[in-house]
């Protein structure tokens, strides 16, 4: 059947878009109209950067027709014990999310039987032992993106996946938010251990692993600060950085500007207790002037840290959120009467003690750009 040959070619080559727009073109020709929308839209949406604003009129259109079609395009997918399907990308539904590793290795020559599945999410750690099998598999081999966020209780496999992982070379998105760094150590040395050292112990074996990483995510671990003693040139093509909800007063925005690879994009410092010296670190940092994307929210900068926005705009900014980080009305006025005025595509403001008379010169600078 020709409609089968397209989908095993997709299957075949998940990580390349031709024969995605291929099988579109078929399938406008034979009527299913919506589904090939669908695919082109979400191909056309990931050719993009994510702050890129064409990006929002395509996400839009994508949710619609899941409204409406989302359902019956997911029921084409077999269920498979302990696995669920995630989210569309590219057309097709690519994450699996896994309730422990084991379901994901022993269904593997399903799931890819399946679905051009690129991404991989884990619920629960398993079994002791996970760790060498998952790092090394050839299954994970095919994953662009593990999501490995919130996995509590015994995390020693972690460490041997991070260790032994030749299978995550291909990596280009790794998330490792919010995981108990303080028990993994204290369960790998039967001891109450200094949280200033944990970090590097646990997560230092990735460099030799991530070469391709565009996306890392440490946010809400414990003293992942830590990582950035010295130069990240074992990810040299990092674009997203998310170190939010740090502990308060542990993390030193300066240290990360030092070492930060100097295409990075998107950064998220939300609520990790970035003060004035830190704002003074980042915004003079020649490693961060290609930022697009600035998450600030709920820190503490205040007017000396919206000044020093003002007085060292970074010269790529677009998207810039500054809620809720203790800025009064002599602050804002000091960002409308700078570059970042003009610059901006979004800005987010709420949560910030100001008067009436600057929330309206923010609106009559900012009008449609200001988001919050």
């Amino acid at each position: 059947m020709l409609e089968q040959a397209f989908r095993d070619d997709i299957l075949a080559h998940p990580g390349d878009p031709v024969p995605r727009w291929v099988y579109a073109d078929w399938l406008d020709e034979h009527g299913d109209t919506a589904r090939a929308d669908f695919v082109r839209t979400q191909l056309r949406r990931a050719a993009l950067v994510p702050d890129d604003p064409a990006c929002e009129p395509l996400l839009a259109h994508e949710r619609r027709l899941l409204a409406e079609h989302g359902d019956a395009w997911r029921a084409e997918l077999p269920a498979i014990d302990g696995i669920e399907w995630g989210e569309f990308h590219g057309g097709f539904i690519e994450e699996a999310i896994a309730q422990t590793p084991e379901a994901f290795l022993d269904q593997s020559e399903t799931l890819f039987r399946a679905a051009p599945v690129r991404r991989l999410r884990l619920r629960n750690q398993g079994a002791t032992g996970w760790g060498q099998r998952l790092g090394t598999a050839p299954a994970t081999r095919q994953l662009c993106e593990l999501n490995l966020s919130n996995l509590g209780a015994n995390l020693s496999d972690l460490v041997e996946m991070l260790t032994d992982g030749s299978a995550l070379e291909g990596l280009e998105a790794l998330y490792l938010a919010y995981l108990q760094v303080r028990l993994l150590l204290e369960e790998l040395y039967d001891e109450d251990v200094d949280e200033e050292v944990s970090v590097l112990t646990c997560f230092l074996p990735l460099a030799s692993r991530v070469w391709n990483l565009r996306t890392l995510s440490f946010a809400g671990t414990s003293c992942a600060y830590q990582l950035f003693l010295e130069p990240m040139e074992w990810c040299p093509a990092l674009g997203t950085l998310d170190v939010r909800d740090q502990p308060s007063g542990m993390f030193a925005p300066g240290r990360l500007a030092q070492v930060v690879p100097p295409g990075l994009h998107t950064l998220w410092l939300t609520n990790s207790n970035v003060t004035v010296e830190g704002m003074a670190s980042l915004v003079t940092a020649s490693r961060l002037q290609r930022l697009r994307v600035l998450y600030l929210n709920h820190n503490p900068i205040g007017d000396e840290g919206a000044r020093l926005l003002a007085e060292y705009p970074l010269p790529d900014l677009r998207d810039l959120d500054l809620r809720n980080a203790e800025i009064t009305g002599q602050g804002v006025r000091a960002i409308l009467d700078s570059p970042l005025a003009g610059q901006l595509r979004r800005v987010w403001l709420g949560g910030n003690p100001l008067d009436h008379a600057t929330w309206e010169a923010v609106r009559a600078v900012f009008g449609p750009r200001l988001l919050g």
